[in-house]
């Protein structure tokens, strides 16, 4: 029995506060709730997942934030998330037979035929359980368990087109050619209306000044979003962004974007616009932000 569970859904319900209020301000599904009040945290797609769906929660429950953190702490860690699957044959039982006896004969191949139906039937059950468990590893960062995108690493994609502030052409919203299509199972989740397209406004005529050493770019979005931003000086931000905020990012080097909703969000310095890095309400994880030797802002997908 998990404590912090227990503690998340008896102060839901002392505050007799239904899911669809909670889902409304913290904007996580009914699915991930339940999952965090029966304190399965190791279904949800990662650690860092878990701690912050758990710590959103908490906060509108307005519990201790000590006490939540170390409830977290004793029941979830990060080794909680390497799952490994034994699999484990069937004994092959050796037993004389009297081959002088019909009857030691037809027991033997009695024996036989149980045990290759048995060793299907385990074969298949471990097969769909495999099947299962990587299902379950794919949930959506604002629906249940987010899909993680292991497909192979693409070159630079899309090309942005250079942009000025008196001609504006809007680069196309590339999808992703690896996301899946929507199936039956994101239909259980909540179900959120996609924005409507819209049209590509000029670049800013100035940006905002970065420190001296640093670049910095602006990230737009036109939906609500999970944004997990890792600068290449290791500080790492991880937040939601709200529909129409802006965020200014300053780096030296490079910066590492994953997004939750991967067609709301854009990126743009002062000539170049990058958007449509997926499908709506899809996860994309490691896009690779620099400048190139000719001050170009380009982006590559890592593994």
């Amino acid at each position: 029995m998990s404590k912090l569970g227990e503690l998340l859904k008896s102060e839901r319900i002392k505050k007799q506060i239904d899911f669809d209020t909670i889902t409304e301000k913290t904007r996580i599904s009914e699915e991930i709730l339940l999952r965090l009040e029966a304190g399965e945290f190791s279904r949800l797609p990662s650690y860092v997942h878990a701690r912050n769906f758990v710590k959103t929660y908490s906060n509108f429950l307005k519990l201790e934030p000590e006490e939540v953190d170390a409830l977290f702490d004793e029941e979830c860690t990060k080794e909680s998330f390497y799952r490994e699957i034994h699999y484990v044959s069937s004994p092959v039982t050796h037993e004389p037979i009297d081959r002088k006896s019909p009857a030691g004969f037809v027991a033997a191949l009695i024996i036989v035929i149980v045990l290759v139906i048995a060793g299907v039937y385990f074969f298949m059950s471990m097969k769909n359980n495999n099947a299962m468990v990587k299902k379950e590893t794919k949930i959506s960062i604002t629906e249940s368990a987010p899909e993680q995108n292991d497909s192979e690493p693409q070159n630079v994609i899309p090309q942005a087109e250079p942009m000025d502030n008196t001609t504006v052409i809007s680069p196309d919203v590339v999808e992703s050619p690896d996301a899946p299509a929507r199936t039956a199972d994101n239909a259980t989740s909540a179900v959120q209306p996609a924005p409507a397209p819209q049209t590509a406004q000029p670049l800013p005529a100035t940006m905002p000044a970065p420190s001296p050493g640093m670049k910095a770019v602006v990230l737009t979005f036109s939906d609500v979003c999970w944004v997990n931003i890792e600068i290449d000086n290791g500080t790492v931000y991880d937040f939601i962004a709200e529909k129409g905020i802006e965020r200014t990012v300053e780096f030296k080097e490079h910066f590492i974007l994953n997004l939750g909703n991967a067609a709301v969000a854009e990126v743009h310095d002062k000539t170049t616009r990058y958007r449509g890095f997926g499908e709506y309400r899809k996860p994309v994880k490691n896009l690779r932000f620099s400048y190139d030797a000719s001050g170009k802002l380009i982006y590559q997908r890592q593994n």
